[in-house]
């Protein structure tokens, strides 16, 4: 009977520490980039269900940050109704985002992060170093 009380105690620091232990509150850090426009492709998705489709079309925008140029899915308007949203945003404006696997994180005036699909990324060519040219990833 001791010896198993003396195991539930020591599950129980176990998973205590766990979940007390503190978060890393460090707060992220962002890239500065700019939306040098946007763009519109058209598409129809088929339900294999009842062979029904659906037309719509699908904004995105071009965002050029520090070496690299993305092309973030913006919103989502089938005719039905909006599905998605990232965005909106103005050709020319300034934004802070930061990068985590497939996904862009916005940092909006609000102090909130606004969370996009990168849906390509391509490098910049630099210039004053006479690095090669784009390429797409």
């Amino acid at each position: 009977m001791r010896r198993l009380t003396i195991l539930h105690i020591a599950l129980f620091v176990v998973v205590f520490t766990a979940f007390a232990a503190p978060k890393d509150k460090t707060p992220p850090s962002y890239q500065h980039g700019t939306i040098t426009g946007w763009s519109n492709q058209v598409y129809q998705k088929s339900y294999a269900r009842d062979s029904a489709s659906l037309m719509g079309h699908k904004k995105f925008y071009d965002l050029k940050g520090e070496g690299l140029a993305y092309q973030i899915a913006g919103i989502d308007h089938p005719w039905r109704g909006a599905v998605s949203a990232c965005g909106p945003f103005q050709t020319g404006q300034a934004i802070d985002y930061r990068i985590e696997d497939k996904n862009i994180y916005i940092r909006r005036d609000n102090g909130k992060e606004q969370k996009c699909e990168i849906a390509s990324e391509k490098t910049i060519e630099d210039t004053k170093t006479g690095a090669a040219p784009a390429t797409e990833h």
